[in-house]
């Protein structure tokens, strides 16, 4: 077994268990007596309802934390029996039994007269418990564990890819790094070698979302939902939009970005001297230079990014340093690891860790200042008690980690020479454009799927080239239709997180903002970011994006002057 992170440990001193003692989380017969005595504890005042949701809390925390760190090193390690297995064991014996007290919980503190009087701290976490306990259904948590099993089986598949190139075996990180190679031939050979392994992975991937999808509806309709869709915006707390905001976001995009991204491309075509754009076109230097290759290992990594921190801040460069010292980096790529990366809170550590595949590129560094932007997210909402309010949105989430994209880009001076900075920061502002679109396909092709639960996989199909179509970048795909066809599985968030996508264009607009912010005054910037990330889901949307300094807005009103600024930035550049 590998237990990744076996240092980090439990409970620590800056937080201790003032409740919870002496317990393992992965054993059923702790936790039981725990949950039994929260539901027959008396509380007759308030000194004992704040003491009654301290204790909940803290035992919610022990349990996410467990769950985390199993599911930390599951997809470290995809290829570990051991791991798989207790984190199955977990997801099988623990949560299905988890679900049904908290309902219980819920409640009772929601029918609690005293509950009323902390209306003023607790008001958006009792709006969320009124939200859990509408939706809760016995049988969804029998289903809620299928489906982390299902995920858990789809993890095992896309951590499995590999291909034989260029003399040895290679994982589809690896292989995407030969992307932004010059070599246009070795591109697309590297290009064929990569689709060719997802055609063969095509059928197991798309059984695999059909047993998700069907699962997903049956729990909506099992919750009273008409539709998946009402569902799910309620389950994610999304009371501040609907999907006419939605779908508002992807007109606009349509009309504003769509064309400029475009335009990025058209010029991308013609410094590349080609006739039309393929697939493997799109990530090389389009001028024709080298691959850039800003580190050769993760610890240079984490130099460079520490430095670039330190310039942004000394708080942050300390944060930053902070999470190397404690090893909750877990930078390489190796095979048998799950692909992608992402930022996993430990709830009662109050620790951030972040998981990626890096293989020496540009993005590379890019993903490590995104996630550490989540990170950081993760340190200053510490100070929030109730487990619940370090729960956060992924609106606010992405803000946090977007914003030190951009205002980290502004020290890549750093690592690069002054060429070479131009270079890297048009190719990320252009980034910032293709990113709008793609998450108007992303999330215009959830909503159309969940609103026609009984659509065919050809439907499907045919609904994914459509909106290709409407936002895609006009890419050839003429002789590669049937890659073209199922190109989208490379989402995983289509598996794993479903109607995750539209945060990332809202947080977008939100982020764009704080870099104008930070350019215009970066003391006051840097503490509204601040302030804003410390609140974590204690107030609603738009409360947080206003403590940040920025609206929450992400229509044309507000969309169209960013995007402005961001041409006028790339004509500099």
């Amino acid at each position: 077994m590998h237990d990744i992170l076996s240092h980090i440990s439990r409970p620590n001193s800056k937080f201790p268990r003032k409740y919870c003692h002496d317990i393992n989380p992965s054993n059923w017969e702790d936790l039981s007596p725990l949950f039994q005595e929260l539901q027959e504890g008396e509380i007759l005042n308030l000194s004992d309802l704040k003491q009654w949701i301290d204790a909940r809390s803290e035992l919610e925390a022990i349990i996410a934390e467990e769950g985390a760190r199993l599911y930390i090193n599951m997809t470290c390690y995809t290829d570990d029996a051991d791991n798989a297995q207790l984190y199955t064991d977990f997801i099988q014996n623990i949560e299905p039994r988890v679900s049904p007290k908290i309902d219980l919980l819920n409640q009772k503190i929601l029918a609690n007269p005293l509950t009323g009087q902390l209306e003023a701290k607790y008001g958006q976490w009792i709006k969320t418990l009124k939200a859990e306990v509408e939706l809760f259904h016995e049988e969804n948590v029998t289903i809620d564990s299928k489906i982390a099993l299902q995920l858990q089986e789809y993890q095992q598949i896309t951590g499995s890819m590999s291909c034989y190139f260029e003399g040895k075996i290679q994982n589809m990180s690896q292989m995407a790094a030969h992307l932004e190679g010059s070599d246009r031939k070795q591109r697309e050979l590297a290009w064929r070698a990569s689709a060719e392994v997802r055609l063969t992975n095509k059928k197991q991937l798309n059984d695999k979302f059909n047993e998700l999808f069907s699962n997903r509806i049956k729990m909506s309709k099992n919750s009273g939902h008409s539709s998946f869709l009402s569902y799910i915006f309620q389950v994610k707390g999304r009371f501040d939009y609907s999907i006419k905001e939605c779908d508002d976001f992807a007109r606009c995009v349509e009309k504003h970005v769509v064309p400029l991204a475009r335009s990025i491309n058209q010029n991308r075509k013609q410094l590349l001297k080609v006739d039309s754009l393929k697939p493997w076109d799109l990530a090389c230097d389009p001028e024709g230079r080298p691959a850039l290759k800003p580190f050769a290992n993760s610890d240079e990594l984490i130099a460079a990014t520490y430095k670039i921190f330190n310039r942004v801040s000394p708080e942050l460069g300390k944060l930053f340093e902070s999470m190397k010292n404690q090893k909750l980096l877990d930078l390489d790529t190796r095979m048998g690891k799950a692909p992608g990366g992402y930022q996993c809170g430990l709830e009662e550590s109050r620790l951030p860790f972040i998981f990626m595949n890096s293989v020496g590129t540009n993005s590379d560094l890019f993903t490590l200042l995104h996630e550490t932007g989540h990170s950081f997210h993760q340190f200053f909402m510490a100070i929030q008690n109730l487990t619940a309010y370090r729960d956060i949105n992924a609106e606010i989430a992405e803000v946090a980690s977007m914003s030190m994209e951009l205002i980290g880009g502004d020290f890549l001076s750093e690592i690069y020479d002054e060429n070479t900075l131009k270079r890297v920061r048009k190719d990320h502002l252009e980034d910032v454009i293709k990113l709008l679109p793609w998450v108007a396909t992303i999330d215009q092709f959830q909503i159309w799927m969940y609103s026609n639960p009984n659509h065919t996989e050809t439907e499907r199909t045919e609904k994914w080239l459509e909106l290709d179509k409407r936002f895609g970048p006009e890419v050839d795909w003429q002789g590669l239709e049937e890659f073209q066809a199922c190109s989208w599985q490379k989402q995983l968030h289509l598996f794993e997180v479903p109607f995750y996508y539209v945060e990332y264009g809202i947080a977008q607009i939100g982020a764009l903002q704080m870099w104008k912010n930070y350019r215009e005054n970066s003391a006051k910037a840097l503490g509204d970011y601040q302030k804003g990330l410390s609140l974590g889901s204690s107030e609603a949307l738009p409360n947080l994006f206003a403590a940040s300094g920025i609206k929450f807005d992400f229509s044309e009103k507000t969309i169209l002057p960013l995007i402005e600024m961001v041409k006028k930035e790339l004509s500099l550049l």
